[in-house]
C-alpha cells in the first residue's frame, strides 16, 4: 500500500515468485545495481531461491525482502546463496539497513543480499527522522514523525531508488547481520596488498613475446570494457572472452579470439602457446593453461583465488588500467589497433572456427539471421537451448553486456529477458528459448503486457526436449522415455495473452519477423520450428 500511487519505483508484479528473481537477476546484470524483490516466506521464500542462487553464480547484485522473521539473520533457504543478510528488529534501523544492504550487494563480488522485516516490524509505531537518501524518496526531510514500519519500509526502498541504489549508510549495530564482503576496490595512490602484486604482473607482461588475455564478467561488472581495450592494444595480446562475458571485448576488434567454450579445443589450445595469460575478472582455472606447458599465469579477481603465478586481489577495472598506465603505449602500432602479424594470427584463427566444415545446419543460417535483425547494442538473453550453445562460439557480440546467458537454469531466458529491458528500455531485447524452457515461465507475457516491456520471443520449437531425446537415441539404443513433449500452438498462446505472434519456416523469415517485431517495442513471439538437431560443440 505505501507504494501506491508512486512514480519513483517501478513497481512489477510477477506471476510466481521464481520468475521474478530472474527478472530482478536480468536487471541486475544490465543496470549493474540491485532490484529490490518482495517475496513471502515459507514456500514463497524456496520458489524464490533457484533465481537467486542464478544471480549468486552470476555475481548479480539483487536485494530481496521478505517477512520471515523466525530464526537468523538469513533464512536456512538462503545460505550460501546470499552474501549478506539482516534481520530488522525495528522501523526505525529500516534506512540505514536497505543502505548497507545495498552497499553490500554492489560491493566486492556483486551478489544477492537479504532483509528480513516481520509483520511485528511492519505493523510497529515509531518515531523516526528522516535524513539523506531516505529523505528525498518520500519521508520527512528533517525533524521526527511517527510511522509504521510500513511507511519506514516504503521511505528506504523509495530513498534508494531516488539514489539510484548507492550508498553505504549507518552501521544498524542493533540488528541481527550475518557476514558480508563490502570492501571497496583499491584505488591509485592508497597503500593496498594488491600493490606489490600489480608490479610484479607489470613485470611479467612487459617481459612477454606473446602475451594473451582472457577477460570474464569481473571485466563486465566493473564496466572496464574501455580499460581491457586499452592493455590489449598496448601488450598487443590476444583477447578470449568467456562465455558469459561475450562483448566486453568487441567480436570486431583484430584481436579479438571470441568466447572461450571448452568444447572447441582449439582455442585453449592457442592459449597453451602462450607465453603469458592475464586471467582478467574469470574464475577460469589457470592450471589449465600452465599444465604441461611453459605458460605464466597472471590473475584479477576481486576475491581470493589460488593457481595463478601472480595474483592481484582488486576490481578488475582499477588494475587493467593500472597496468595499461604502467605499460604506457608499449607495443601498440602507431594509428593501428592491432600489429599486421598479430592480426593476421587472429584472423586465421577465426576463420578456422568459422570454417564451413565447422558449421552446422539449419544453426548458422538462424544465428545469422538473429544477429542482422537485432541491432549492435541489442541484448539476447538465451536459454539452456540448443541454438543458444551454438551462439556461444558463432553469435558476434560488440557491446557489453549483450549477451546473456541463464546459468543452468532452464526457463530463466523469458524473465530475465524483461529484466534487461526494464533496466535499458531503449534497447532491443531478445529472449532466445526453446520449447521445453519457454512453458516454465510462459505466464511472464503477461507480465510483458500488462507493464508494456517489449521483449521479443524467439521459441525454437522441436518438441522435444532435444539434447536429452538425441542422447536417448545415440547413447541409449534408441530407448526414448520423457523427452518428447506435445506442445500448443505457440502464435496462438502468445494471442491469448495478447501478444502478436507468427510463426517463422526459415531463417529469412526469422529475420524478417524479428526486425518487424522489434520496430513495435511491444511484445512478441516468433516460433521456429525445427527438426532433429545435430550438436557439435
Amino acid at each position: 500500500d505505501p507504494f501506491h500511487g508512486r512514480d519513483d519505483i517501478h513497481y512489477v508484479s510477477c506471476r510466481s515468485e521464481q520468475p521474478t528473481t530472474y527478472l530482478a537477476d536480468g536487471y541486475g546484470r544490465v543496470a549493474g545495481r540491485p532490484a529490490a524483490v518482495i517475496v513471502l516466506s515459507g514456500v514463497g521464500l524456496r520458489n524464490a531461491a533457484p533465481g537467486l542462487e542464478t544471480a549468486h553464480v552470476s555475481s548479480s547484485p539483487v536485494l530481496v525482502i521478505s517477512d520471515h522473521d523466525t530464526e537468523g539473520a538469513v533464512p536456512s533457504t538462503l545460505a550460501g546463496i546470499v552474501k549478506w543478510g539482516a534481520r530488522v528488529p525495528r522501523p526505525a534501523a529500516l534506512p540505514a539497513l536497505v543502505r548497507r544492504a545495498v552497499a553490500e550487494a554492489r560491493s566486492g563480488r556483486p551478489r544477492p543480499v537479504y532483509l528480513g522485516v516481520g509483520h511485528a516490524v511492519l505493523a510497529a509505531r515509531e518515531r523516526m527522522a528522516w535524513t539523506g537518501a531516505a529523505a528525498a524518496g518520500g519521508g520527512p526531510a528533517s525533524g521526527g514523525a511517527e510511522v509504521t514500519g510500513a511507511a519506514a519500509a516504503q521511505g528506504a526502498v523509495a530513498g534508494h531508488a531516488a539514489a539510484h541504489l548507492a550508498g553505504a549508510g549507518d552501521d544498524p549495530t542493533a540488528a541481527e547481520t550475518a557476514p558480508g564482503a563490502a570492501g571497496r576496490p583499491p584505488v591509485a595512490g592508497q597503500e593496498n596488498p594488491a600493490a606489490d602484486a600489480l608490479e610484479r604482473a607489470a613485470e611479467l607482461l612487459a617481459g612477454a613475446a606473446r602475451p594473451a588475455i582472457v577477460a570474464g564478467t569481473g571485466v563486465a561488472r566493473a564496466r572496464a570494457a574501455a580499460a581491457l581495450r586499452t592493455l590489449a592494444e598496448r601488450l598487443q595480446a590476444p583477447v578470449a572472452t568467456s562465455v558469459a562475458a561475450k562483448g566486453v571485448f568487441s567480436d570486431r576488434h583484430p584481436l579479438c579470439l571470441g568466447a572461450v567454450y571448452p568444447p572447441y579445443r582449439p582455442l585453449t589450445e592457442y592459449l597453451r602457446t602462450r607465453d603469458v595469460v592475464l586471467l582478467a575478472g574469470t574464475g577460469w582455472p589457470a592450471e589449465t593453461l600452465a599444465e604441461g606447458t611453459r605458460t605464466r599465469t597472471v590473475r584479477i579477481d576481486v576475491e581470493p583465488r589460488a593457481g595463478a603465478e601472480v595474483t592481484i586481489q582488486a576490481d578488475a577495472g582499477w588494475a587493467l588500467a593500472q597496468l595499461a598506465a604502467r605499460r604506457d603505449g608499449g607495443g601498440a602500432v602507431p594509428g593501428a589497433t592491432a600489429a599486421p602479424a598479430v592480426a593476421a594470427e587472429v584472423a586465421l584463427l577465426r576463420a578456422q572456427r568459422g570454417a564451413a566444415s565447422e558449421q552446422l545446419q539449419p544453426q548458422r543460417s538462424l544465428t545469422e539471421a538473429l544477429r542482422a535483425a537485432l541491432p549492435e547494442d541489442g541484448i539476447l538473453v538465451h536459454d539452456m537451448t540448443q541454438l543458444g550453445y551454438y551462439s556461444r562460439s558463432y553469435f558476434p557480440v560488440y557491446h557489453p553486456d549483450s549477451y546473456q546467458i541463464s546459468r543452468g537454469n532452464l526457463g530463466a531466458a523469458l524473465p530475465m529477458a524483461l529484466g534487461a529491458k526494464l533496466a535499458c528500455p531503449g534497447r532491443a531485447v531478445v529472449a532466445l528459448c526453446g520449447d521445453g524452457g519457454l512453458l516454465y515461465h510462459v505466464q511472464e507475457l503477461a507480465t510483458a503486457v500488462q507493464y508494456g516491456i517489449g521483449v521479443v520471443v524467439v521459441v525454437c520449437n522441436d518438441n522435444a526436449y532435444g539434447n536429452v531425446l538425441r542422447a536417448q537415441q545415440e547413447e541409449f539404443g534408441g530407448r526414448v522415455i520423457g523427452t518428447r513433449l506435445r506442445n500448443p500452438d505457440f502464435p496462438a498462446l502468445a494471442a491469448a495473452f495478447g501478444v502478436s505472434g507468427v510463426r517463422a519456416a526459415d531463417a529469412d523469415a526469422l529475420r524478417r519477423a524479428l526486425a518487424a517485431a522489434l520496430e513495435t517495442d511491444a511484445p512478441a513471439l516468433i516460433e521456429v520450428p525445427l527438426g532433429p538437431l545435430q550438436r557439435r560443440y
